[in-house]
């Protein structure tokens, strides 16, 4: 997956959005780099490697309850007006 694709994907995510394959998201990742590096992880391995939250928490060290628990956290956090008012999404035609 792409970095296009995995901030498309985190953005529809925290805003509820379908999905669209021509959607560009704006400051998404820069806003992912504000999360702690446990965060980042969880949320890359969850969006971007498709791995499940029992896998997540085998790799990390966790058990699925906290692997989900990081992952609602790290979501929540990039909801904060604090970072998604950098966000933007737009269509690329």
């Amino acid at each position: 997956m792409t970095d296009k694709d995995y901030a498309a994907h985190i953005c529809c995510r925290i805003f509820h959005v379908e999905h669209a394959d021509d959607m560009h998201a704006h400051g998404v990742l820069d806003a992912i780099h504000t999360l702690t590096e446990r965060e980042q992880r969880a949320l890359e391995y969850y969006y971007r490697d498709g791995l499940t939250y029992a896998q997540i928490g085998v790799d990390m060290g966790l058990s699925q309850s906290q692997a989900r628990r990081i992952i609602v956290k790290a979501l929540l956090k990039l909801r904060h007006p604090a970072r998604s008012g950098n966000m933007r999404v737009s269509n690329m035609l």
